[in-house]
C-alpha cells in the first residue's frame, strides 16, 4: 500500500510502548494501552473514537505477536479515551505458554503492545497529509491486539531464557 491510498482491506499493525501499565497481580491481569492518539514512529495518528470493535468483542482473544496460533490471554474490557488513546484490561491465561508471556510483561522483558486493523472502504475513514507525511486514521475495525516482543540486548535475551518455561516461548526468544 502506498503512503498517500487511504482505501485498503489490509490488515495493518501498529506499535507502541505501554509505559504507565498497571498491573493487577491478584487476577493476573494489566490495564495498559493498545493505541495511543499520538504520532507514532510511522506517521500514523490513531484517533481512537474511531474504533469499531464489533467484531472484536465477538472473541476478545489476546495473541502474542499477531500469531493466531498463539492466544496468552483474553480482554476484560475496552475504553475509549478521547484524543488520548484505547485503554484494555488484559487477564493472562494460565498455560505454561500464556504463563511465560504475562512473566515476561511482569519482569518488564515485554513492554509494547499492538493493534491488528483494517480501515473501512467508506468517506472520511482517513486521510493523507503530504506536507507533514502523516496519515490519520480517523475510523478503524479492530480485529484483534497483541502483547509483542521489542527489540532486545543481549542481556535481556539471556534474562529472558531463564525466566521462561514453555518451548512456545523460549522458541520466540531463541530466533
Amino acid at each position: 500500500m502506498s503512503r498517500q491510498n487511504c482505501d485498503t482491506k489490509d490488515l495493518r499493525v501498529l506499535d507502541f510502548k505501554s509505559d504507565d501499565t498497571q498491573f493487577l497481580r491478584d487476577e493476573r491481569a494489566v490495564v495498559h494501552w493498545i493505541s495511543k492518539y499520538s504520532l507514532d514512529r510511522g506517521g500514523d495518528r490513531v484517533y481512537p473514537e474511531g474504533m469499531n470493535d464489533s467484531d472484536f468483542q465477538k472473541g476478545r482473544t489476546v495473541l502474542f505477536n499477531h500469531d493466531f496460533n498463539s492466544p496468552c490471554a483474553k480482554n476484560l474490557w475496552l475504553k475509549v479515551k478521547p484524543e488520548e488513546g484505547v485503554l484494555a484490561k488484559t487477564q493472562f491465561g494460565t498455560t505454561e505458554f500464556a504463563n511465560d508471556i504475562y512473566t515476561l510483561n511482569l519482569e518488564g522483558i515485554l513492554t509494547s503492545w499492538s493493534i491488528g486493523f483494517i480501515i473501512p472502504s467508506e468517506e472520511g475513514a482517513c486521510k493523507y497529509v503530504p506536507e507533514t507525511n502523516e496519515f490519520f486514521i480517523n475510523k478503524w475495525n479492530l480485529y484483534e491486539y497483541s502483547n509483542v516482543s521489542v527489540p532486545m540486548n543481549a542481556d535481556c535475551i539471556t534474562t529472558a531464557k531463564g525466566i521462561v518455561k514453555s518451548l512456545g516461548a523460549k522458541s520466540f526468544l531463541l530466533t
